[in-house]
């Protein structure tokens, strides 16, 4: 018997999107976890844990939720290769090959040097055992060259279009947003259920811009009262509410009658910590040792760290939840750093 697979929530909620969005499954619900101990150790409201680190065995996380949906435009294309963008070492690169991989896509990384989210010195090597090519976006022009004719004169196997699907930063960062969305959706039918009530604050354990983004949009579109509290950092706020406003454009485009939806800038907020706050490296300690949950992120441990200041100080006073977003320890690369390509082994060298 066919396994079936149930739509996205976003669907359940705007039909008229079966038709016109494609989407593919990657990530599957996850269940959301009280924290006792953590909350009689801080004296505040009850404190919910939401396990995206569960996503999805292959590569658990946000990435999953991130990339459902531009996976489903790639293969309803029947595009046979990929081509992104990023820094080396980000973990959306290293996500969209492991999943590429799982389709048979062939994937074309083309990479600056590290930026602000290295998962690390092995990343090169499990890109290319998940099969990626990698090319350096910053090596001039003669790699520039070597890119250029990767992408235009190796046909693809068994068919498909000869120039690989681009996926243009701009492009990845929407459908992830919308992503989450749907992950939002899902956490409404869980308070809905009766699993856990409404909570008065969302602590996002993440700096990724399409999720924070989504957090904030999926809140507004399943009329829920909670704030998102994102890592400290207003650029980064800035950026989110920037591409909530433009995903709820893209969804007002899309489907007809949708109601308006005033995006307030109060509903994504970015709390500074006080002197008083505990250290993102205390926070750290503190879930693991009360909880025994793992928190190798330093946006998440920022975000841990808001959260036991607001219930240590009453600032939160109704349940809260933390969006957990890491994922399980990566497996060890089967490629070994001589088998990258000359230019790319700079990559494996700490900066």
């Amino acid at each position: 018997m066919k396994h079936m697979i149930a739509p996205p929530e976003l669907f359940r909620h705007y039909p008229e999107l079966r038709q016109r969005l494609a989407w593919t499954p990657l990530a599957r619900p996850t269940p959301v976890e009280l924290l006792p101990r953590l909350q009689a150790h801080v004296r505040g409201p009850a404190i919910w844990l939401k396990r995206e680190d569960r996503t999805s065995e292959r590569f658990g996380g946000s990435e999953a939720r991130e990339l459902e949906f531009l996976f489903g435009v790639a293969l309803r294309r029947g595009s046979r290769r990929l081509l992104a963008f990023g820094h080396a070492g980000s973990r959306p690169c290293l996500a969209l090959t492991a999943f590429a991989q799982h389709f048979d896509l062939e994937t074309i990384l083309a990479l600056r040097g590290r930026g602000p989210d290295p998962v690390g010195r092995d990343t090169p090597p499990l890109e290319r055992s998940f099969g990626a090519d990698l090319h350096r976006l910053d090596g001039g022009p003669v790699a520039f060259l070597r890119l250029l004719r990767r992408c235009t004169a190796r046909a693809p196997r068994r068919g498909g279009p000869r120039l690989p699907f681009v996926v243009w930063p701009w492009r990845a960062a929407l459908f992830g947003a919308l992503g989450t969305v749907n992950a939002v959706f899902e956490l409404q039918r869980q308070i809905r259920c009766g699993i856990l009530p409404e909570p008065e604050r969302l602590y996002a354990g993440t700096d990724s811009t399409a999720t924070l983004a989504g957090l904030a949009l999926g809140c507004e579109l399943a009329g829920l009262r909670t704030v998102v509290v994102c890592p400290p950092g207003q650029a980064v706020r800035q950026r989110a509410l920037r591409l909530a406003r433009r995903s709820d454009t893209f969804l007002r485009r899309h489907v007809h009658d949708f109601p308006a939806h005033a995006l307030l800038a109060g509903r994504l907020v970015s709390v500074a910590a006080t002197a008083a706050s505990p250290t993102p490296r205390q926070a750290r300690t503190l879930l693991r040792e009360v909880e025994g949950v793992a928190l190798d992120s330093a946006a998440g441990a920022a975000a841990m760290a808001l959260l036991v200041a607001d219930c240590r100080d009453g600032a939160v006073r109704a349940p809260c939840l933390f969006w957990y977003t890491d994922p399980p320890p990566l497996q060890r690369p089967a490629a070994s750093v001589e088998a990258l390509p000359g230019e790319s082994r700079t990559f494996t060298v700490p900066s």
